[in-house]
């Protein structure tokens, strides 16, 4: 089937007729663009037109696919070929119909996977800064709105065990003992939520102390100040959290640079790797100080 032998004939006819684009457009109700593609062989009428068409030009069906006006001797011939040519323009025609929609659902899924992986992206990193996220229905518990995982009941109960392991008395160099108060400060960079019993709490921790009198001589942080990133695991409970296990860089009071990185290196997630090894812990320091300096003497 030649579209472009078959346009042409169509011009042909109308302008034998003396009609205009616009004038058979509106015979046939389409647009007259739609009349000047077939014209210019962009595209043929559709198969629903081929009649009305024939009946304004006074022409045969085959005469239209064959793009001329047929001899009496040809038009058996013609007729054949061009029901075989309509045949494979049909089959050819859904072919580049079905390429579109899959290619159109292709575009499409693309799409939604940009999309989907942009949330993602954000999210993780929004959870790293411990920020609510955006898209909270991945189906996976990191993910979740943290309702029944409540972050300041968590680091309460972090608080609480760094508490416990810390210094209650201190002694001076008269071997005077004087009673201790002490302070925790967290920032948490990331919760893991694997299950009820498995929640993985990366964060970076100090804690100090001074004495609980208000003496002239106070000493603030005796044992000095220990900074330093944990990897906490925790487990939910009726009354709250409980401490399973705790990892850091090692036992000494003063925990140096190298000791930090290689820690964070071998137990953080890759994703927040870079950013507790820059994070600035000067916040921290200044809110421990803060606690310290403004506590009210018993």
């Amino acid at each position: 089937m030649n579209q472009e032998k078959i346009g042409k004939f169509i011009c042909y006819l109308r302008k034998e007729y003396k009609m205009t684009q616009q004038e058979l457009a509106e015979k046939l109700n389409v647009t007259d663009r739609a009349i000047s593609n077939w014209e210019n062989g962009k595209n043929i009428p559709d198969l629903s037109l081929f009649k009305p068409i024939c009946d304004i030009f006074n022409i045969s069906i085959n005469e239209l696919l064959s793009g001329e006006k047929l001899q009496e001797n040809e038009y058996q011939e013609k007729l054949e070929e061009n029901i075989i040519n309509t045949v494979i323009f049909e089959k050819n025609k859904r072919k580049v119909f079905k390429k579109i929609i899959l290619s159109a659902l292709g575009v499409i899924t693309f799409i939604i996977l940009i999309i989907f992986g942009s949330l993602f992206i954000i999210d993780n990193k929004r959870m790293g800064d411990d920020k609510p996220v955006v898209f909270s229905t991945w189906g996976n518990k990191n993910y979740w709105p943290m309702y029944e995982y409540k972050k300041q009941d968590m680091e309460k109960s972090i608080k609480r065990y760094f508490l416990t392991k810390m210094d209650k008395t201190y002694t001076d160099h008269n071997n005077e003992t004087f009673n201790l108060v002490n302070f925790v400060v967290v920032h948490t960079f990331l919760i893991d939520i694997k299950s009820d019993n498995e929640i993985i709490v990366y964060l970076w921790a100090i804690y100090g102390s001074r004495l609980d009198k208000n003496y002239d001589d106070e000493i603030i942080n005796p044992n000095g100040e220990i900074s330093s990133p944990y990897k906490i695991v925790l487990k939910k409970t009726n009354d709250g959290y409980e401490i399973l296990n705790v990892y850091a860089p090692n036992d000494k009071t003063k925990i140096d640079y190298v000791d930090s990185y290689l820690f964070i290196k071998n137990y953080f997630p890759k994703n927040i790797l870079k950013k507790v090894a820059n994070y600035d812990k000067t916040l921290l320091y200044q809110e421990l100080y803060n606690l310290i300096e403004n506590y009210v003497y018993q």
